[in-house]
C-alpha cells in the first residue's frame, strides 16, 4: 500500500475533526457565557421583586389610610423596583442572544418581563378613596406579584439547568435561601419611610 496518498487524506480528516471539536467547544463556552449573564440579570430583577413582596404588608401597617398607603406604595415601586432603566433593556438584549439556544424559554421570559413591567406601572390612587374597591384591586395586584415571583423563580431554575449541573445546584440553593429570608428589616423599612417623607411633597400620578 502506498502511504504517500493516504497520509494527506488522514491529515485533512484530522484537520476537519479538530476544527469541529474546536468550534463545538467555542460554541459551548459562548452559550455558557450568555446563560450566565442572563441569570445574573434575572437575579437582580428577582431580588427587586422579593423586596417589593416583603414590604407589602409592613407598608399597610405604617400608613394612615389607603390613600396614603397608595402614595407610599407608588413611591417605593418607582424608587426601588426596577429603578435602573438599563436593567430591562440589557435583559432584552440577552434574551435575544439566548433565544438562539432556547427559543421557547426566551419567549416565556420575554412575556414574563412584560408582565412584571406592567406591575411596576400599576397606579391605584384614584381607587384608594373607595376602600372596598381599593382593597380588591390591591389584592389582585399582590396576587399578580406572587405569580410573577413563582414564574421568575421557575425560569431561574430552568435556565440554570441549561447552563449545567453546578449552576443549577447553586441557583437551587440561592432560591431556597431567599425563600427563608424574604423578610424586610425594620431598619430598612424606617429608612425607606424617612426617605419617602423627605420627598413627599412631590406629586404622585393617579
Amino acid at each position: 500500500m502506498d502511504f504517500k496518498y493516504i497520509w494527506p487524506i488522514v491529515g485533512i480528516v484530522l484537520g476537519w475533526l479538530l476544527a469541529g471539536i474546536s468550534a463545538g467547544w467555542r460554541g459551548r463556552l459562548e452559550r455558557k457565557r450568555v446563560t450566565a449573564k442572563l441569570l445574573t440579570r434575572i437575579i437582580y430583577i428577582y431580588e427587586d421583586l422579593l423586596m417589593l413582596q416583603s414590604i407589602t404588608e409592613p407598608l399597610k401597617d405604617i400608613s394612615e389610610d389607603w390613600e396614603s398607603h397608595e402614595k407610599l406604595r407608588q413611591y417605593v415601586v418607582g424608587k426601588h423596583f426596577l429603578s435602573s432603566g438599563d436593567s430591562l433593556s440589557a435583559l432584552d438584549t440577552l434574551i435575544d442572544e439566548y433565544s438562539q439556544y432556547k427559543p421557547l424559554e426566551a419567549v416565556k421570559l420575554r412575556g414574563l418581563m412584560r408582565l412584571i413591567t406592567k406591575h411596576k406601572n400599576v397606579k391605584l390612587l384614584g381607587s384608594s378613596r373607595e376602600e372596598q374597591k381599593y382593597i380588591f384591586l390591591l389584592s389582585v395586584y399582590e396576587v399578580g406579584l406572587d405569580q410573577c415571583e413563582t414564574a421568575i423563580k421557575n425560569s431561574l431554575v430552568r435556565i440554570a439547568n441549561s447552563h449545567g449541573l453546578y449552576m443549577w445546584l447553586k441557583i437551587m440553593k440561592f432560591v431556597k435561601e431567599k425563600d427563608k429570608r424574604n423578610q424586610i428589616s425594620n431598619s430598612v423599612l424606617d429608612e425607606i419611610y424617612a426617605e419617602y417623607q423627605k420627598n413627599s411633597e412631590q406629586p404622585v400620578s393617579e
